[in-house]
C-alpha cells in the first residue's frame, strides 16, 4: 500500500513494514538566501516540528530521507554541520533512518549520525519497493520491483489564466518508466514494469519545476534528459488528492502558457505537445540583443523561472566556467546542459567559445544579479 499524507509532501509505504518517505528538506538554505540578500532565520525546528507530525500519525517503522538532506553544493556551512547531525539523530529516535543521497548531499557522510543508514546513489529496496534520488540512473535492483519512488525535480503544476498571472502549486505524479529506453540503457535486465511515483518538495523555499511547461530535456536527471520514462500520460495529484489529470490534459486544457524553445540559434524545437503556443514567439537576434523593450524584463523572468536555468547561470558566475566542471557541479547531462546553454544564447545571456561559457555584461545585469537559489 501506498499513500501520501493528505495536503503533505509525505508518502507511507507500507507491505510487511510501514516506512514513512521524506523527500528534499534541503536544510541550511537559509544560508544560501542570506548570501543572496535574503535574510530568513533557520526553519529547522519548523521542519521537526512537521515531521514529528507526520510521525505521529503514521507510527512508522521506519524512514527514508529520499536525498537532499542538506542544500549547499559543493561546500558545506556551518549552518548545516549544526543542523543536519542534530536533525538525523531525532529522527533515528523514532525510528530506524535510511539515506538515499541526493546531488545536494556531498560530504554529508561525516554529518551522519552512527545510528543512521546511508545507501549508495543509485538506490536501494526497502520491502518491496525501490527508492532512488533521480540525479543517476536507478539500480537495477529498482527495475524489478512494483512501484519505485523518486523525486528531484520538486514536481508543480502551473495554473495560468487568461490574464497571464500564474499560480504553481506541488504534486504528485505517477508514471512509468519507458521500457524501451531502459533496456537500451541496462541491456538485458531484469524487468517487471514498476510504477514511478515522483514526490514533491518537502521543503516550499526550494521552488519547483512546472511539469505541464516542461519536456524532458528541461526536467532534471538522466531518466528525464534519456526520455526513459513518461512524461505525456503521466498524472499530476495536488497534496490534497486532487486528481488533474495526465499532463498531456492539462496542456490542454488553456491554462498553460508553453513557450517556444530553441535547440540552437534561431532553430525551434517542439513545445512536447500539440497545443498551440499562447505566448508569442521570441523576437529575432537584432531585436532581442539590440533593442531594449518592455518584453525584457518578461523573457527575463520567464528564463529564470526555470530551477535548473538558474543553477547554470550561478555556476557560470562572473568569470565562467567549462561545460565539463558544470555538469560535474550540477550532476547533469550534456543534453540538459546544451539546451538551457542554448536557450541562454538565443535570448543574448551567454557566449559558448567550444567548451567555455560566459555570461555576457546583460546576463552578469539581468540574471546571475538576480539569481536567489
Amino acid at each position: 500500500m501506498i499513500s501520501p499524507l493528505l495536503n503533505e509532501p509525505a508518502l507511507v509505504v507500507e507491505n510487511n513494514i510501514r516506512t514513512l518517505v521524506i523527500a528534499d528538506i534541503h536544510l541550511g538554505i537559509e544560508w544560501e538566501l542570506y548570501h543572496s540578500g535574503i535574510n530568513i532565520p533557520s526553519q529547522v525546528e519548523k521542519r521537526t516540528m512537521r515531521i514529528r507530525e507526520y510521525i505521529k500519525k503514521v507510527a512508522p517503522e521506519r524512514i527514508v530521507l529520499l536525498g537532499d538532506i542538506k542544500h549547499n553544493v559543493p561546500r558545506t556551512s556551518w549552518q548545516e554541520k549544526q543542523e543536519v547531525p542534530v536533525f538525523l539523530e531525532e529522527l533515528a529516535g523514532f525510528a530506524p533512518v535510511d539515506i538515499v543521497p541526493g546531488n545536494h548531499d556531498g560530504d554529508i557522510e561525516g554529518l551522519i549520525p552512527k545510528n543512521v543508514a546511508m545507501h549508495g546513489m543509485r538506490g536501494f529496496v526497502l520491502d518491496g519497493a525501490g527508492y532512488f534520488h533521480g540525479h543517476t540512473w536507478p539500480d537495477t535492483a529498482l527495475l524489478s520491483v512494483s512501484h519505485v519512488v523518486m523525486s528531484h525535480n520538486h514536481p508543480t503544476i502551473r495554473l495560468t489564466d487568461a490574464l497571464g498571472h500564474g499560480v504553481s502549486e506541488p504534486v504528485w505524479i505517477r508514471t512509468r518508466f519507458i521500457e524501451k529506453a531502459i533496456m537500451e540503457h541496462y541491456g538485458d535486465t531484469e524487468w517487471n514494469d514498476p510504477e514511478v511515483i515522483i514526490m514533491p518538495a518537502f521543503n516550499e523555499l526550494c521552488g519547483g519545476i512546472p511539469f505541464n511547461e516542461s519536456i524532458h530535456e528541461e526536467l532534471l536527471g538522466p531518466v528525464f534528459a534519456n526520455h526513459a520514462i513518461e512524461l505525456e500520460k503521466a498524472r499530476a495529484f495536488l497534496l490534497d488528492g486532487t486528481d488533474m489529470g495526465t499532463i498531456g490534459r492539462i496542456r490542454k486544457l488553456g491554462i498553460t502558457k508553453v513557450r517556444k524553445r530553441y535547440k540552437s540559434r534561431g532553430e525551434t524545437v517542439d513545445n512536447g505537445s500539440s497545443m498551440k503556443n499562447d505566448i508569442e514567439p521570441l523576437q529575432d537576434e537584432h531585436d532581442v540583443c539590440e533593442m531594449k523593450t518592455p518584453r525584457d524584463h518578461k523573457v527575463m523572468f520567464r528564463t529564470l523561472e526555470n530551477p535548473l536555468r538558474r543553477k547554470i547561470v550561478k555556476s557560470i558566475g562572473a568569470f565562467g566556467k567549462t561545460k565539463k566542471d558544470i555538469m560535474k557541479e550540477l550532476g547533469i547531462t550534456e543534453a540538459q546542459l546544451k539546451f538551457q546553454l542554448d536557450y541562454l544564447v538565443k535570448n543574448c545571456y551567454a557566449e559558448v567559445n567550444g567548451e567555455n561559457c560566459m555570461l555576457n555584461a546583460k546576463g552578469i545585469d539581468e540574471l546571475l544579479a538576480n539569481v536567489r537559489i
